[in-house]
């Protein structure tokens, strides 16, 4: 068995690639989805299942990408019903036999979304992982708040029951593996460490009380929302992908209509082009989007570093995919 935890720091969120005797499944694919088919082919297996634990909000899904490149099947929740153009709608009736060894079980987690799902992965019978999407988080919870102020505290109310109804019977030993890490925008306060359980979850999690009204009282609250994510979960209702981001053209001149986006290291940025938007590659996913419409024609000003530019583009294109055109411009100085 091949496990592999794939981090995408800008977005503070983890994807899951798991394979077994030539199979493999991968749990919330990001846009750029090379990764996943490098790893297939390392192990010379078939990515045959791709798992969404919730539609999305804060990154571009590569689910329905990954699908089409690969042939497996793209299971969504069937617990809510959101148009979505691409996927099978799966319950907890639904077994998915991986190898003979591994089998995967949905359990209907809703809190953070209605239709939210947690995936259990059975090693010879015996519960082995659980991917929490995002309900549980390491020292944290999900946020409820994505379906408004009315209906706050039925969503956090129906969370504590996911984790603790659902969740923390599963066994102590279980590993936790979430969506997303400290830092991201869809929890609070979360622990910065690499791997847990939910014996130690249940017993160490800040977030956690013995009480749901205790529960409801300190986790059903409105945490700030990027206006970005409202074009996103349409994204990912339509299951937009990118798969491979080619880098921009050098152009000579910036068109009127184009916002420039300063990227460039803090050794290069000492000056700038006036009206410009400064913001390093890393704070795209958490701040563009209060600042720069999704809409917005861009060019990206940049010091001579490919590797800088590229992350700075995937960025782009894993939250909102801001710009419908995309430049680059390659200074030496300003």
């Amino acid at each position: 068995m091949r496990f592999r935890r794939i981090d995408t720091d800008s977005l503070k969120s983890f994807s899951y690639y798991i394979s077994d005797d030539g199979v493999a499944i991968v749990i919330d694919p990001r846009t750029d989805v090379e990764i996943y088919l490098e790893l297939a082919a390392i192990d010379n297996a078939e990515i045959k299942y791709v798992f969404e634990t919730h539609r999305h909000e804060d990154m571009i899904s590569g689910a329905k990408l990954l699908g089409e490149l690969t042939g497996a099947k793209v299971n969504i929740s069937s617990y809510e019903d959101l148009g979505h153009d691409y996927g099978t709608g799966i319950s907890e009736e639904d077994i998915f036999e991986i190898s003979d060894r591994l089998v995967l079980f949905p359990i209907h987690t809703p809190g953070h979304t209605l239709g939210h799902l947690s995936y259990l992965l059975k090693y010879d019978d015996e519960p082995y992982m659980v991917f929490t999407g995002d309900s549980l988080f390491y020292g944290g919870v999900g946020r409820t708040d994505f379906y408004g102020k009315d209906k706050l505290e039925y969503m956090t109310g129906l969370q504590y029951d996911s984790i603790i109804g659902k969740l923390g019977e599963l066994g102590d030993d279980v590993i936790v593996l979430p969506g997303h890490g400290a830092g991201s925008a869809c929890g609070n306060d979360l622990d910065g460490i690499p791997y847990s359980t939910i014996g130690f979850e249940m017993k160490h999690n800040k977030a956690l009380f013995k009480q749901k009204s205790e529960f409801i009282e300190n986790n059903g609250f409105e945490h700030y929302k990027n206006p970005a994510f409202t074009f996103m979960e349409k994204e990912n209702i339509a299951g937009s992908g990118v798969y491979r981001v080619q880098l921009p053209p050098i152009i000579s001149e910036i068109p009127k209509d184009a916002l420039v986006l300063d990227i460039r290291s803090k050794q290069c940025s000492k000056t700038s082009i006036p009206g410009a938007l400064i913001m390093p590659s890393d704070s795209i996913p958490s701040y563009l989007g209060y600042l720069v419409d999704s809409d917005q024609k861009l060019v990206l000003l940049n010091d001579d570093n490919e590797d800088g530019l590229k992350e700075a583009v995937n960025n782009l294109f894993r939250t909102a995919k801001l710009g419908t055109s995309i430049s680059s411009r390659i200074f030496g100085k300003v």
